[in-house]
């Protein structure tokens, strides 16, 4: 909940209906309509940037079949992530997270989701360059960082326990552990399900 008990608005990938998801356009949008905080996705380039993008390959947003991970930075900073949604923001690119920090006001909060890093080294990457990024730009900003994969999320509060974290539940199934366990197992303070999900013994 926000001040005086109002619930909290966050803009899912920006205003996606109204700008295409996951860019600066987006997020400029879901700012100026009330948004107190923006949810994005964030992925690890092949060069360790973080790019904010929601699927692991282009395909769908920018027409190109190639994977996220396999690409720099610099190369995804500069594809075009907007004509797919409109000819209007046709060159609205793919940012990376450093541009999005730097562009917003610092009362737009952020929750950060952080899409799966499968392999080891690259988790500790992953982590090293966010925990760098927002110890440096995140100022005053209120910054949560929600995941799927809580292996990640555990490396995470390891390397910096004072960043909140959020564990994303899977939608497709439920494990029956209550949501106050990811408090114990990685320090958690935010608990992230679906509607059709959520049940009165969650709550409880």
């Amino acid at each position: 909940m926000g001040a005086r008990g109002i619930p909290l608005v966050i803009a899912h990938r920006g205003s996606r209906l109204r700008a295409p998801e996951n860019t600066l356009a987006a997020f400029h949008r879901a700012a100026a309509e009330g948004a107190a905080m923006i949810e994005l996705d964030c992925r690890l380039a092949r060069d360790g940037a973080l790019a904010v993008i929601h699927d692991a390959t282009l395909r769908r947003t920018a027409g190109i079949r190639a994977r996220v991970r396999d690409l720099p930075g610099a190369s995804l900073a500069a594809i075009d992530a907007g004509s797919w949604f409109s000819a209007g923001f046709a060159g609205e690119t793919i940012p990376l997270l450093d541009d999005v920090l730097e562009a917003l006001p610092s009362r737009v909060g952020l929750n950060i989701e952080l899409k799966a890093a499968p392999f080891r080294p690259r988790r500790g990457l992953f982590v090293r360059r966010l925990v760098r990024l927002l110890r440096r730009s995140a100022g005053a900003r209120t910054v949560v960082v929600s995941s799927f994969d809580h292996r990640l999320l555990r490396e995470l509060h390891a390397h910096a326990p004072s960043i909140p974290l959020g564990a994303l539940q899977l939608p497709v199934r439920y494990t029956g552990r209550p949501p106050s366990s990811y408090r114990r197992r990685f320090g958690a303070q935010w608990f992230v399900c679906s509607l059709a999900q959520l049940r009165v013994r969650m709550v409880e």
